[in-house]
């Protein structure tokens, strides 16, 4: 994955000259990924289409395309086609029809698939209320993969190059049919930021990305709850607190198996239990004076909710605050984990919780993403990462990734988190585990440390 779009799209619009509100949408929205957009009219002639497929690398139809308009002139496109128009769909070798169904969220039926590989099986909302998703419908193509559905019809459907189309022939090149409906009536405003992700995920997979592994699984949970020695083999029984369970079922929900360790246990027992772990996790519960500096060194990634472990973990000075918040200020959104979102103000809990600011000096690594407000006009940052190599605030080199999160103190309510907040959970354990941009080779890190 890149944190970023590297490409050219070319996206087919109702009128290319005056774009309407939806497409001007689109375009600023793409950009804002990091593409390259240029847009072509409906009523253009092959030529003109042949011209901009020449130097673009995906094809984006919008839902404002009128009828017959386009017909046959992306048939034969030699690039992936990523399509919101379901009038279109035969054209596309994709399915004979299309129809409509009102629903906020899609059912993710295959992870095994580049777009989806991100989201968990099941009820995925999209939308931020109901509104109509695009299904096919008719004699679908042969060779046709449904990533989901809604309502029991395909809403994301997939078509690898080569793969037979509804002509009866393979195809040039990559389509999608994306679930997001309706013609010349999409309220844009109702996407959130799994539908975001859904659309940047199928821009790349058009473009020719793929799955290069499966991603990592196991994963250490740091508690800070109760230990009992079970008799008669003297092992400790680790009791997570009642919040640390509510984070260990969302984290096992996102397919890792979980691994709990108590933060007073010894240095020694760390290292062992490090054995075969992707990512640790550092619940708010946990004491300082417990964990201390024994996963500074761990060549795994860390992700860290305890604001008195900021020095610790090389984040900046220990000189966190709290502040009474429903929202963070996104401020870099060119990193995996804020990829999703806009630059901006992004709700996370409701109701209000505890989260952290940082408000003295940072790690030479340290890279904020997003800030609370703190008093006045004042934001601090409060959300941040260190890439693996990159400089700590108390000296030395992150073994491995590092992100802070920006919550929370002992009395953070995990249940608060909406979709965004839980998302951003799940993609700092996903980036710290190792996806979102290439991580430093050893050998490079090594030539760092000298």
């Amino acid at each position: 994955l890149t944190p970023q779009g590297n490409g050219a799209v070319l996206m087919v619009v109702v009128n290319p000259t005056t774009l309407v509100q939806g497409d001007a949408y689109k375009k600023a929205l793409f950009e804002s990924w990091g593409y390259t957009v240029s847009v072509d009219g409906e009523s253009s002639n092959q030529s003109t289409y042949d011209a901009g497929i020449a130097t673009a690398d995906v094809v984006f139809i919008s839902e404002t395309v009128n009828a017959s308009q386009v017909g046959t002139k992306l048939a034969n496109a030699p690039i992936g086609v990523v399509s919101q128009d379901g009038i279109y769909n035969d054209d596309l070798g994709i399915a004979t029809g299309s129809a409509f169904t009102v629903a906020s969220a899609i059912d993710v039926t295959d992870t095994s698939h580049y777009i989806t590989a991100v989201f968990p099986p099941g009820p995925l909302e999209i939308y931020s209320g109901a509104m109509e998703q695009l299904n096919v419908s008719g004699g679908l193509a042969p060779e046709q993969q449904t990533l989901a559905e809604t309502g029991g019809a395909g809403s994301l459907v997939v078509l690898d190059t080569g793969a037979i189309g509804t002509g009866g022939t393979p195809l040039p090149a990559r389509r999608v049919m994306l679930p997001l409906g309706r013609d010349a009536n999409f309220n844009w405003d109702y996407l959130n930021a799994s539908g975001r992700l859904l659309l940047h995920r199928a821009l790349q997979w058009g473009m020719g990305a793929d799955l290069a592994a499966p991603p990592p699984k196991n994963l250490l949970f740091v508690s800070g709850g109760s230990v009992m020695v079970q008799f008669p083999s003297g092992d400790p029984l680790v009791t997570p607190t009642a919040q640390e369970q509510l984070r260990i079922d969302l984290i096992e929900s996102w397919g890792y198996t979980v691994t709990l360790i108590h933060a007073s246990r010894s240095q020694a027992d760390f290292d062992a239990a490090l054995d075969g772990i992707d990512v640790a996790y550092v619940s708010s519960d946990v004491a300082e004076t417990d964990l201390g500096t024994k996963l500074k060194n761990a060549a795994v990634g860390v992700v860290n909710e305890q604001g008195g472990l900021v020095d610790e973990f090389g984040f900046g000075l220990e000189s966190v605050n709290y502040k009474l918040r429903n929202e963070i200020d996104v401020i870099d959104n060119t990193h995996y984990i804020t990829e999703p979102f806009a630059t901006g103000l992004l709700t996370i809990v409701s109701p209000d919780q505890e989260l952290h600011i940082i408000t003295a000096n940072k790690g030479a690594g340290f890279t904020a993403l997003a800030q609370v407000f703190n008093t006045g006009s004042l934001w601090d940052d409060a959300m941040g990462v260190i890439e693996i190599g990159d400089g700590l605030f108390n000296g030395g080199y992150a073994a491995a990734r590092r992100a802070l999160l920006p919550w929370g103190d002992a009395s953070f309510d995990v249940s608060a988190l909406n979709a965004d907040g839980q998302e951003l959970m799940q993609r700092s354990i996903d980036w710290a585990a190792g996806f979102g941009g290439e991580l430093a080779s050893v050998s490079l890190w090594l030539a760092t440390l000298d």
